[in-house]
């Protein structure tokens, strides 16, 4: 997807999504990456090199993901998850959300 898309509304969005085979989408918080949260000491949401511990399995060093099945960031591959996951996101960070399309 070389081209950048605007859209006035999620409606907007159910034919392309629809023709995306392949492509999942994360809404985030505007202004926001994607995948990388800024740096944050501690807490649950503490973060090592950009990464939430909560979101991940790490090694006791902090120095590498390990495998697991029930922990990683969630990505919609669907119009009504996306859809929920933006009403919630919306809901949550209570300014707007962008959606980033990618490919796994």
């Amino acid at each position: 997807m070389g081209k950048a898309l605007q859209f006035n509304c999620l409606t907007d969005l159910r034919e392309v999504i629809s023709q995306l085979d392949g492509y999942f989408a994360r809404p985030t918080p505007r202004g926001t990456h994607p995948t990388i949260y800024a740096d944050r000491d501690d807490g649950p949401y503490r973060t090592v090199m950009g990464i939430r511990v909560c979101d991940y399995k790490l090694s006791p060093d902090g120095q590498w993901v390990l495998p697991d099945s029930q922990m990683g960031l969630s990505f919609s591959s669907t119009w009504q998850h996306l859809e929920n996951a933006h009403k919630m996101a919306s809901r949550i960070f209570g300014k707007p959300v962008d959606i980033f399309l990618g490919t796994i």
